[in-house]
């Protein structure tokens, strides 16, 4: 070195490798081996092939020459500066600090150990700087971008890299409805697939989301490989990658033992990311501090996320709980072989299986209670009919289903059960039929279930007394339960046959049958069931026989002109007479007298 220290004085050439800044050198005369020790010493050489300028610093450097180049062996607060030109005349750079390097020239390549650390910018394909973590890293040179194969002990290993969104001319209407298609081979039913919109399929929906547009990391993987716009791969037992969907305010997290991210053609997005071997997953949609967004988490067997359909799909033995604070009491439990998570707005999960395994449990959160301190008007009060507790909902034996947690439910299969059941309030109701569709509203929870194909139902509640139950159990074609602030009512289209039991009023079950073309409209808030039935070609018939009630005694009334004894009674007593009884029975056809 000179008379200063300056380290640029020294250098020393093997071949196309230039080693300069040290202060101690060891070698051969031939120029075949060196060894140069000094904490500025410096190694640079240009890859030609792969257009990259590399730059290495270590305390401890032993090179030795390799064809035109050199081998190098680095130790010593290792640093290391990457550039690689780009077909656009752009650089990208990689840049960080390692334990121990070892530069092979031949091979081309920069084995890196001891604690890795990285920045990659790729202003191309890559908003901000990339961070990576390893115990080792393999950066191959003879690749544009440069791949990284990595490994090492799980909880040194990390990687996190935020894509640049794509700028590609958005997807034609022939592309989009190609891309649905493959979202959904199935034809699944999505939320707006209920009797009452039919319309559904011509409404416009959302355009599909062509890339990731928030940071996607990975941790707690043991070897992987990642090359920015051509493969993303890493396994390991706890393998967790976690990613922001910005445009769809969701981060979701995968956890398997294999977890992949494919890139589209042209590398500028990911097309999917997979994640197999027994997969633990969690999407969590944003929300507010007052009102919390809703989270599904669960296991299964694999799970794939698709930017462009914009949806996470879990498959192979699901198993999963839905948390959603604004519209459940407590988190919902689902069993089903696929489960689809939408990230749209609003959020659906559609679930499908085969109908012994689906399962779909949940308790919608109760009504509002009135403060004492704000009664309700009389008016309001004498409108609202006394609410049904439905309590804990049970879904099962469908073959397909779509929820929008807090709004709707669609079940299709012909075994189908959707059951209710309140403890506290001894209710229960149960609705079998090959498609059932459920509504759900702020002011009631479940405000209505629509039942169609071969329907089988029945509902239970305590009598006046809360002594004992009364029931209805029927069939039809088509049956609505609603509980409304107004109504609490069972409709049934016929053919249906009902039975109604309720041994407080009735001596024993009564039977209201109808043809096809005639409808029931049975008030369960009465005080006691009162129905209305419409049978235009009068074929309906009802069959009731009404407990016989008893009116209570009252002594005989005296004479008027008699005058009130010891233990008389006054002028004004009823008079004594038998107890009046009711009509003993009732059997009628609908439209007859």
């Amino acid at each position: 070195s000179n008379a200063n220290g300056a380290s640029n004085a020294n250098v020393t050439r093997l071949g196309i490798v230039s080693v300069s800044g040290y202060r101690r050198l060891r070698g051969t005369l031939s120029g075949e081996r060196a060894r140069l020790v000094g904490p500025p010493t410096t190694l640079e050489t240009t890859d030609l092939t792969s257009k990259s300028q590399i730059t290495l610093h270590a305390d401890d450097i032993q090179a030795r020459k390799a064809g035109r180049g050199a081998d190098a062996d680095l130790t010593g607060n290792v640093r290391y500066t990457l550039v690689q030109q780009t077909a656009d005349r752009g650089t990208r750079t990689v840049e960080g600090t390692a334990g121990h390097a070892i530069y092979r020239s031949a091979a081309r390549r920069i084995e890196l150990s001891g604690g890795v650390r990285a920045q990659i910018m790729d202003a191309a394909r890559l908003t901000g700087p990339g961070t990576l973590q390893a115990e080792r890293v393999v950066v191959d040179l003879t690749t544009s971008p440069y791949r990284y194969t990595l490994a090492g002990r799980p909880a040194a290993n990390d990687l996190r890299f935020t894509p640049r969104p794509s700028a590609s001319v958005p997807q034609g209407k022939e592309q989009t409805k190609e891309k649905e298609s493959a979202a959904n081979p199935q034809g699944k039913p999505n939320a707006l697939d209920t009797p009452n919109a039919d319309n559904a399929q011509n409404k416009p929906t959302a355009a599909p989301r062509r890339a990731i547009t928030g940071e996607i990391h990975v941790r707690q993987y043991e070897t992987g490989v990642f090359q920015i716009g051509q493969v993303a791969r890493f396994s390991g037992p706890a393998t967790t990658l976690e990613f922001a969907d910005a445009d769809a305010r969701t981060n979701a997290s995968l956890t398997a033992p294999v977890v992949e991210a494919f890139y589209a053609d042209q590398g500028d997005r990911f097309e999917r990311i997979t994640a197999t071997g027994g997969v633990r997953y969690r999407v969590a949609r944003a929300g507010s501090p007052d009102h919390p967004g809703p989270i599904v988490t669960g296991t299964g067997s694999r799970a794939e996320y698709n930017p462009t359909g914009g949806a996470v799909t879990i498959s192979g033995g699901v198993d999963a709980a839905l948390t959603a604070p604004d519209s459940l009491l407590a988190p919902a439990t689902l069993t089903v072989g696929t489960l689809t998570v939408g990230l749209g707005d609003p959020q659906t999960i559609e679930m499908t299986g085969a109908p012994a395994r689906t399962r779909l449990q949940f308790t919608p959160k109760p009504p509002p209670v009135a403060k004492p301190d704000a009664p309700k008007p009389a008016s309001a009060a004498s409108s609202e009919a006394p609410r049904f507790a439905y309590g804990t909902v049970t879904i099962s034996g469908f073959a397909s289903a779509t929820l929008t947690p807090g709004k709707t439910a669609a079940m299709i299969g012909d075994e189908t059960v959707v059951e209710t059941e309140d403890k506290a309030a001894r209710t229960l109701t149960k609705l079998q039929a090959s498609k059932v569709i459920t509504t759900f509203a702020k002011d009631t929870g479940l405000a209505k279930a629509e039942a169609t194909g071969n329907v089988r139902f029945e509902v239970a509640q305590p009598t006046l007394s809360g002594k004992t139950m009364q029931t209805v159990r029927g069939t039809a074609t088509r049956a609505e339960l609603a509980n409304t602030k107004e109504d609490r009512v069972v409709s049934a289209v016929g053919p249906f046959r009902i039975v109604v039991t309720d041994a407080e009023q009735l001596q024993k079950p009564g039977v209201i049958i109808g043809a096809s073309g005639d409808t029931l409209r049975l008030n369960l808030a009465a005080k006691v069931y009162a129905y209305d039935i419409d049978s235009p070609r009068e074929t309906a018939t009802v069959e009731f026989t009404p407990r016989e009630t008893v009116r209570p005694k009252v002594p005989p009334v005296p004479p008027a002109s008699s005058a009130p004894g010891k233990n008389g009674i006054g002028k004004n007593g009823a008079g004594k007479g038998d107890a009046a009884k009711t009509t003993p029975g009732l059997n009628t056809t609908a439209g007859k007298p």
